[in-house]
């Protein structure tokens, strides 16, 4: 069950991420200063909490050891997905 919640959490925060990002977001229509900031903010905090949460559940050796390998999965498909997304979408025009 910690696997499956910090996977979850740093899913989402790696996806925020690149929600907000230069590139992605005119097409995610994050065109407010105040709403990119919202997102960034909320990015932060969930990453805050999965290593929070990693650590409380294995100390901080193991803990950090799997919030990196969470967060390195989670940060190369949230990037595959955006990689396909575009592809998909070049492909219908």
């Amino acid at each position: 069950m910690t696997h499956i919640f910090l996977q979850a959490l740093l899913l989402m925060s790696c996806g925020l991420f690149a929600i907000s990002s230069e590139r992605h977001r005119h097409s995610f229509l994050l065109k407010h200063h105040a709403a990119l900031l919202t997102v960034k903010i909320f990015a932060w905090v969930m990453l805050s909490i999965a290593l929070y949460f990693s650590q409380l559940k294995c100390g901080w050796a193991l803990g950090l050891v799997y919030f990196t390998g969470h967060a390195s999965f989670a940060c190369g498909f949230i990037h595959f997905t955006l990689i396909a997304n575009k592809r998909i979408k070049s492909n219908k025009s």
